[in-house]
């Protein structure tokens, strides 16, 4: 497992059940990406406490819905399904849809994540085992890094990484600084 960074305070599980990297993954992801799909924001600690609880989490519920939801929303886009299947996600439907879409995809999934296809056709989603709780919301932040609004994201930050990097492009450093603290201003405001 990857070491937590520096300046990250949690108590992992005492069962060392959640992998810590696949942990700060999916926390990073969402943090760093929620405004744009519309999840609520977590720390890590509550997270992981979402992960652990036998239960049903109603943070973590709304999470796998935005998810699936810009998921669903490119795949509507994209094959043009219809009825609409983004219209049938509800915080109730989503494990079922959660299925659907791991057995569309099943053909490009590994072995490990088309199990979770199975394992969510013969359990409850509260039923399952924290890793594969884990394991299923890691695969989905997988699938949505390469789709809109996400994907534009990354392709911004790409596009300024190659400015920075051509020298005939290359804008001050206080020009770089300036322009990211009025993005986060509007991100602020927008909140």
């Amino acid at each position: 497992d990857t070491p937590v960074p520096a300046g990250i305070c949690c108590s992992w599980d005492g069962d060392a059940e959640l992998s810590q990297g696949d942990l700060v993954m999916a926390w990073s992801f969402l943090n760093a990406n929620g405004n744009k799909i519309l999840a609520p924001r977590l720390s890590l600690a509550e997270l992981r406490n979402a992960l652990l609880v036998p239960e049903r989490a109603l943070e973590l519920t709304d999470i796998h819905v935005a998810l699936l939801r810009v998921l669903l929303l490119h795949m509507d886009a994209e094959f043009q399904t219809t009825p609409p299947r983004g219209d049938l996600l509800t915080t109730l439907t989503w494990p079922y849809i959660a299925f659907l879409y791991l057995e569309e995809n099943a053909e490009r999934l590994s072995p490990e994540n088309y199990e979770l296809a199975t394992m969510l056709a013969e359990r409850e989603y509260c039923d399952l085992s924290p890793k594969t709780k884990l394991q299923l919301l890691s695969l989905l932040c997988d699938e949505c890094v390469g789709v809109d609004p996400v994907k534009s994201k990354y392709s911004d930050t790409r596009a300024i990484d190659m400015e920075w990097n051509d020298p005939t492009l290359r804008k001050s450093k206080n020009d770089v600084e300036q322009q990211a603290a009025a993005e986060a201003a509007g991100d602020e405001i927008k909140s």
